[in-house]
């Protein structure tokens, strides 16, 4: 029995369940237009696997983006550009999980807060976006008798012309496909410019003047 069998067995018989992940593209990959793909570049220290979850709006499904090159056992990476290829539709971020790395066991699985993050987003065929740049982290500590595990994620500042350059570099046959960033500095600005802002509130009315008596003035 092979060993990936062996893993494989062993994820059934988990509660946590196991991820499935979406393979990234080699550097050699060239443009499909029945496909959408979805890139980022990724940092991760001192920690197992990182992953977002995109969700496809239509149908429910769920496809498992890595924080950089999946591997079997725990590697750091900076600023690591990756793509996945999913159907053309329509998605948003909706949990970003983390998992063992050899035998891909969920450890956590969390809804995405971040309003900018989990905004839902439409691929057209052959249309690429960039989600930004991410740092992960795996903090341990230990009390005795118990170990305690923090994960986290922190996006980072990119502007949308530094995210098209490492892309480019990662990926150069899908130079001339339509690319957007949506955690880019460019973007995430715009968006803050397009958003509807609160009407101000009403100015109190000013009260009418007391209407003059018609009595007669007293004497002094």
């Amino acid at each position: 029995m092979t060993m990936t069998r062996h893993l494989l067995l062993l994820c059934l018989t988990l509660l946590t369940g196991c991820v499935s992940l979406q393979p990234t593209l080699q550097a050699s990959a060239k443009p499909e237009k029945i496909n959408a793909y979805v890139a980022g570049s990724f940092t991760r220290a001192n920690s197992g696997g990182f992953g977002f979850v995109l969700t496809n709006a239509d149908n429910g499904f769920e496809y498992v983006m890595p924080f950089g090159e999946d591997t079997s056992w725990p590697k750091d990476v900076k600023d690591q550009v990756v793509m996945i290829q999913v159907p053309p539709g329509k998605y948003r971020i909706s949990h970003w999980l983390t998992y063992a790395t050899l035998t891909k066991e969920r450890s956590k699985k969390s809804e995405v807060t971040n309003k900018f993050i989990a905004a839902p987003f439409t691929l057209d065929p052959g249309a690429i976006i960039f989600l930004g740049s991410f740092s992960a982290k795996t903090e341990t500590t230990v009390s005795y008798p118990y170990t305690h595990t923090n994960w986290s994620i922190k996006p980072n500042p990119l502007s949308a012309a530094d995210a098209r350059g490492a892309f480019a570099a990662a990926y150069p046959l899908f130079a001339d496909a339509p690319f957007t960033c949506s955690m880019c500095i460019d973007s995430l600005l715009d968006a803050l410019l397009k958003a509807p802002r609160p009407a101000p509130a009403p100015t109190p009315a000013t009260p009418a003047p007391a209407p003059a008596s018609s009595a007669p003035a007293a004497a002094i």
